[in-house]
């Protein structure tokens, strides 16, 4: 499967709690730097409910700052607004074997026509996607990675951007926020994306730190 514009992603919580994974993915899709944004971002209440909940169980102190910011932007970003998916009824679609908690993340992105369904959920990671689906079931870091074989200048501006975060409010050179930016990656699961953009900007990570395994998915869609 291609990866473009006419395509969409619906997001499980497990990425909208994981913040780096939701930067990469989601702040490409609103960049105005980016005239044709990648893909569309699809959405619903019950998995940004659940994202929330899942960084107050696991950060009790969080500031709702922290909490709100992005939650309003999904909700009130002109772009991010248009996905939220409405109306799915979870009896209406297949329903994972034994992962009925996920049962509304898998009807609300098929009820939303989305081409693909990012999450790190291992169980709909392994889950054999009935034909009627409309969408395949991917990681983050394998959508970045064929996105990135397609056109590798638009993950270096989400790198350039991820750099200057870190020279802004960590006090860091340029070296030092793209070393960050990229173990940022991996500590994400993302080890096949910070792969690729260390090999392409000669930036060494060392070995005992990181396991810069590959997607393989998405090198194999890449191809096609």
């Amino acid at each position: 499967m291609m990866i473009g514009a006419s395509q969409s992603i619906f997001l499980d919580a497990t990425v909208l709690h994981q913040k780096t994974q939701r930067d990469w993915v989601v702040l490409l899709t609103v960049d105005r730097k980016i005239t044709q944004p990648p893909y569309k971002v699809l959405w619903s209440w019950d998995v940004l409910a659940e994202a929330i909940a899942t960084l107050r169980d696991r950060k009790p102190t969080i500031q709702e700052r922290a909490l709100g910011e992005w939650a309003d932007a999904l909700v009130t970003h002109p772009t991010l607004r248009e996905g939220k998916v409405v109306g799915y009824d979870p009896k209406s679609w297949p329903c994972p074997p034994g992962d009925e908690h996920d049962h509304h993340v898998v009807a609300a992105a098929a009820h939303g026509g989305a081409s693909y369904l990012l999450t790190s959920d291992k169980r709909l990671l392994e889950w054999d996607v009935p034909a009627e689906m409309p969408f395949e079931v991917w990681t983050p870091d394998e959508l970045l990675q064929l996105l990135d074989e397609r056109d590798p200048a638009l993950l270096d501006r989400r790198l350039v951007d991820e750099v200057e975060y870190r020279k802004k409010h960590e006090e860091a050179d340029w070296e030092q926020g793209k070393l960050g930016a990229i173990k940022a990656l991996v500590e994400a699961d993302m080890g096949g994306l910070a792969h690729r953009l260390c090999q392409r900007h000669g930036v060494a990570l060392p070995a005992a730190e990181v396991d810069l395994g590959t997607a393989g998915p998405a090198d194999e869609a890449a191809k096609s």
